[in-house]
């Protein structure tokens, strides 16, 4: 394997981590079209779990 090629851990992950992104959108628009929280709160939360993450 080439040293710069990706692992299969490192594809794993970064899959893992692009299905949890797109989940988060869908579950941010499910929300907000409801009414269930406003525009504010739900950049802060997404501000809050990116700093934490």
């Amino acid at each position: 394997m080439h040293p710069t090629s990706p692992t299969p851990k490192t594809i794993a992950l970064t899959t893992l981590a692009m299905i949890a992104f797109a989940a988060n959108a869908l579950l941010c628009r499910m929300a907000l079209g409801e009414g269930m929280i406003d525009a504010g709160p739900a950049t802060g939360a997404d501000w809050l779990t990116a700093i934490l993450s």
